[in-house]
C-alpha cells in the first residue's frame, strides 16, 4: 500500500487522519471532509512520483554499445543494454549463444 492512514480519537475530534506515504515518508495531516478525493489526489502523485525515480533509475543502468565484446562487460555491470542488431538470424543466434552463461 502506498499509503498508510492513521485514524484515532483525537484525529476524529479535530475532523482530520494522518497521511504517511509509504514511499519517501513524508507524512501529513489531512481533512476527513473530501478525504476520497484528497486520497486520489495523492496517489496520482506517488505514482508520478514512483515514475520518475523508475525512469531515472532505467536510464542510469541503461548503456549503448556498437561492439559486441562489450555485452558481457556490461550485462555483468547489471545494465540494460542497447546495440545495434544487423537483422539476421545469424546474429541473434550469436548474442544468445555468447551472452549465456552455463
Amino acid at each position: 500500500m502506498p499509503i498508510r492512514l492513521e485514524i484515532g480519537p483525537r484525529d476524529i475530534a479535530k475532523n482530520e487522519a494522518r497521511c504517511v506515504h509509504r514511499v519517501d515518508g513524508s507524512k501529513a495531516q489531512i481533512s476527513l471532509d473530501n478525504i476520497a478525493e484528497t486520497i486520489q489526489g495523492r496517489l496520482d502523485d506517488i505514482q508520478a512520483q514512483m515514475l520518475r525515480i523508475a525512469a531515472q533509475e532505467r536510464d542510469a543502468n541503461l548503456v549503448y554499445i556498437t561492439k559486441f565484446d562489450d555485452i558481457h562487460k556490461h550485462l555483468d555491470e547489471g545494465k540494460l543494454i542497447l546495440a545495434p542488431w544487423c537483422e539476421n538470424v545469424e546474429c541473434e543466434e550469436r548474442v544468445k549463444k555468447d551472452s549465456t552463461r552455463a
